[in-house]
């Protein structure tokens, strides 16, 4: 199963501690700046995010999302994702199993699927906020 492990600083002067993160295994994709470090993992063909990295509008998604064109129905693929966030789309009306994550120099938000299939789980201290779709 895909996985996403990350955190968010909420003052950039807060200086890190270097504490050590065991994840479940070698990330696929991560991402680090000042606010954020994030890691994604699992099985490849579930794991999407961002092709151009940049300060506006950076995503990641861990899972399914399921499309439908005419009546009929697909997987989305890493093109279908990009399109989404590029329009800004609800991605809450959205079928599937997924969790998604979209961050920038502003902030970071999260979504899942219209079920909420997809755990997503949360910690907060006074200098950053852990988010992880795994407790192991």
């Amino acid at each position: 199963m895909s996985w996403i492990f990350g955190t968010y600083k909420k003052n950039e002067d807060i200086v890190s501690n270097n504490k050590k993160v065991n994840l479940p295994e070698k990330p696929i994709y991560t991402y680090q700046n000042k606010k954020y470090s994030i890691a994604v993992g699992g099985f490849r063909k579930n794991v999407y995010f961002s092709t151009e990295i940049n300060s506006k509008n950076n995503w990641i998604v861990c899972g399914k999302g399921i499309s439908s064109d005419n009546n009929s129905f697909r997987f989305n693929k890493s093109e279908d994702w990009e399109k989404l966030f590029f329009n800004k789309s609800d991605l809450t009306k959205l079928n599937g199993h997924f969790v998604s994550i979209q961050f920038n120099e502003k902030g970071i938000k999260f979504c899942n699927d219209i079920l909420g299939l997809r755990d997503l789980f949360f910690i907060e201290n006074n200098q950053e906020i852990m988010f992880s779709t795994r407790l192991d």
